[in-house]
């Protein structure tokens, strides 16, 4: 399911006019903390919810996991337009 996100990142990202002022790189810096900051968001309302521990291996490196793969599966399916 985390492809899938990411390429919706994509695309949510690409609708807000400033993103197209950007540099390349500029650009990537900015959907690698989108798809960074939804996870860690997650996890913080888990935690602070009570729903989750928080444990490295079964809270945050899956949230790490997640962003690294919908960051990868969002450039990479936007890769003809950089």
């Amino acid at each position: 399911m985390d492809p899938f996100i990411g390429v919706g990142l994509y695309f949510i990202v690409d609708w807000f006019p400033q993103y197209e002022t950007l540099t390349t790189k500029q650009k990537r810096l900015v959907f690698a903390a989108v798809c960074l900051l939804v996870p860690l968001l997650g996890v913080a309302l888990g935690v602070a919810s009570g729903f989750q521990e928080p444990v490295w291996e079964s809270t945050f490196w899956p949230a790490l996991v997640a962003a690294g793969t919908a960051f990868a599966a969002g450039t990479v399916a936007h890769v003809r337009e950089l």
